[in-house]
């Protein structure tokens, strides 16, 4: 017999095939400057767009300094005394960034990041992430 219309085997489609952007014809430094090279073409990819910034820079972060104080943490606690703390080096900002991005955007502004060393700091001061020196 026949099986029921719910039982029947689905058709299965033929994978879909990856679509890639060919990769961009670059000259060589060495062939752009006339160099050796003979005008040989390397083959690079198309440039990687800047990770996620940390969005709604806070302007007021500069009035604080480098420490962990009561002041810094009272600003951005909320009106329940609440505050998210994490840490980061410079190895790990594009996350961090990432992170304070996501934060800000679901209305979150109650956080602060400590920074592992001095590169962490410095770019954390810079994007306007609420911050303090941990090194």
């Amino acid at each position: 017999g026949e099986m029921p219309p719910r039982l029947q085997p689905i058709a299965r489609a033929e994978p879909a095939r990856a679509r890639s952007a060919a990769p961009m014809p670059v000259t060589s430094g060495a062939a752009a400057a006339g160099g050796g090279g003979g005008g040989a073409l390397a083959e690079v990819s198309p440039a990687r767009p800047r990770l996620l910034a940390a969005a709604d820079p806070d302007p007021d972060i500069g009035a604080f300094g480098k420490d962990l104080t009561r002041e810094l943490v009272a600003k951005y606690a909320s009106a329940d005394k609440m505050i998210i703390v994490s840490f980061v080096n410079t190895h790990y900002m594009d996350f961090a960034r990432n992170w304070v991005r996501h934060l800000r955007e679901g209305g979150n502004r109650h956080f602060l990041v400590g920074a592992l060393d001095d590169g962490a700091y410095t770019q954390l001061r810079a994007d306007g992430v609420p911050s303090f020196d941990m090194a």
